[in-house]
C-alpha cells in the first residue's frame, strides 16, 4: 500500500494516477516515490493481510447465532412477543446494540475475535466510536436494501458497502 509522505493515509491506485493525495493536496513526485526501503515495504504488506470471505462469512454466522440467543432469552421473559416482533428485536440487538458496542471497544465482534479478524480504518488504526456507529447501523442498514454484501465480490481489499461508508476495513489480526 502506498501512502502520502505527508498526511500518511492510504492511497488507492486511482490517488496515484492522479498525482495529488485527495487527502491533504501533496503533489505527485513525492506520493508515487517511496520513501521508504524495499525491506520495510515487504514487512509492511506482509503486516496487513485482508480477511478472507471465509473469516467473514463465519464470523457473521457466529454473531447471528450469539444474537439469536440473546433475543431467545429475552422473548422468555416476554412471551407474549410475536415472531415478527422477534425478528424486529434481534435486527434491533444486533444493529443498534451488538454490533456497535463489541466493535467500537475491541474492533471486533465475538464472531470476528473467533476467527482473528478484526475492523480498522484506512490508516489500519482503531476506528472512532462515531465511524463505527455509521458503519454498524446506518451503513448495514442501507447496505441491506442495496444489495451492499454485494460489492465484497468487486474489489480487491473485500469492502462491503459500509466500510465505504466509514472508511474501514477488516483485516486479520
Amino acid at each position: 500500500m502506498v501512502r502520502c509522505p505527508n498526511c500518511k493515509k492510504g492511497l488507492t491506485e486511482a490517488d496515484i494516477e492522479k498525482g495529488i493525495c485527495p487527502y491533504c493536496g501533496y503533489s505527485r513526485e513525492e506520493t508515487t516515490k517511496s520513501t521508504q526501503p524495499e525491506e520495510e515495504k515487504k514487512k509492511e504488506e506482509k503486516q496487513i493481510k485482508i480477511a478472507s470471505l471465509g473469516k467473514r462469512f463465519l464470523a457473521f454466522i457466529i454473531d447471528m447465532i450469539i444474537i439469536s440467543i440473546i433475543a431467545g432469552i429475552i422473548s422468555a421473559f416476554v412471551p407474549e412477543l410475536t415472531d415478527e416482533e422477534m425478528g424486529g428485536l434481534a435486527v434491533f440487538l444486533g444493529l443498534c446494540i451488538y454490533f456497535p458496542f463489541f466493535t467500537s471497544i475491541w474492533q471486533a465482534t465475538p464472531g470476528k475475535m473467533a476467527v482473528k479478524i478484526k475492523v480498522v480504518d484506512t490508516n489500519l488504526k482503531k476506528a472512532s466510536f462515531l465511524i463505527i456507529v455509521l458503519r454498524e447501523t446506518f451503513g448495514k442498514l442501507l447496505a441491506n436494501f442495496c444489495f451492499g454484501h454485494l460489492w465484497l465480490f468487486s474489489n480487491k481489499d473485500r469492502k462491503e458497502m459500509w466500510d465505504y461508508l466509514a472508511r474501514t476495513l477488516v483485516v486479520e489480526k
